[in-house]
């Protein structure tokens, strides 16, 4: 039966907003009558699922139908194209923008129109586009983090990036920001009061997918430099 193309999330799957931002770049097909392993939508035109996904792939649990035979194009691009799983990107009905790491927090705390797919890597590998969701406000969105979905808003989360960017001047961003394991000297040179009331309100969100991201996030542009250069 015919159906709308339409994701469990109701509206079009991510991977075909993705798709469609990039140009809709051509993918060869074959005539089949079913619905996208990947996505589940009907298609009277797709991919053997096996010129998709090598034997090396891992996320058969995020497939909608691993009986499936065949993948839409959308989905089989995404899949197929390495940038998608080696760089940041933003996709909106106009455009697919990739970024640099340090530009992350950029656009976390300025998103696009609606609606729009926002996807951030940290091991430049995996696959992420086919499990986000496309969003629909910019108060309040879901961040592809690899494997993992957040939840994210700018104006709650804000405070906590500037007060994280400035404690960065003095701290180190791993052991420190990231783990609560401070060096004395530092913390004296920070400021023993600025400290304490700094470091209580970092203990609220210390451990959160949401502190996890902004962590990750929190670059200066010579790191972000270090990290492109190894992908």
């Amino acid at each position: 039966m015919k159906g709308k193309r339409k994701s469990v999330w109701g509206s079009v799957p991510a991977t075909e907003l993705i798709y469609n931002a990039a140009g809709s770049p051509a993918v060869e097909t074959v005539p089949t009558e079913g619905i996208c392993a990947v996505c589940g939508q009907y298609i009277e035109e797709g991919v053997p699922i096996r010129k998709v996904v090598s034997s090396a792939f891992t996320d058969w649990n995020a497939l909608l139908d691993m009986s499936a035979s065949h993948v839409c194009k959308a989905c089989a691009w995404c899949i197929k194209e390495p940038h998608m799983r080696r760089s940041q990107y933003i996709a909106t009905e106009l455009e697919l923008v990739y970024f640099k790491r340090d530009e992350i927090g950029k656009h976390l705390f300025n998103p696009p129109e609606p609606p729009f797919v926002f996807f951030v890597t940290a091991s430049y590998k995996k696959h992420g586009s086919f499990k986000a969701r496309v969003n629909q406000s910019q108060k309040l969105f879901y961040v592809q983090f690899e494997d993992r979905q957040i939840l994210f808003s700018p104006n709650k989360y804000r405070g906590l990036f500037e007060l994280m960017k400035m404690m960065y001047v003095t701290f180190n961003k791993v052991n420190e920001i990231g783990k609560g394991n401070y060096i004395h000297k530092r913390v004296f040179e920070y400021g023993l009061k600025n400290w304490q009331r700094d470091e209580a309100e970092l203990k609220k969100y210390r451990g959160s997918m949401v502190f996890e991201l902004l962590l990750y996030a929190l670059n200066k542009p010579e790191e972000a430099a270090k990290q492109e250069d190894k992908k």
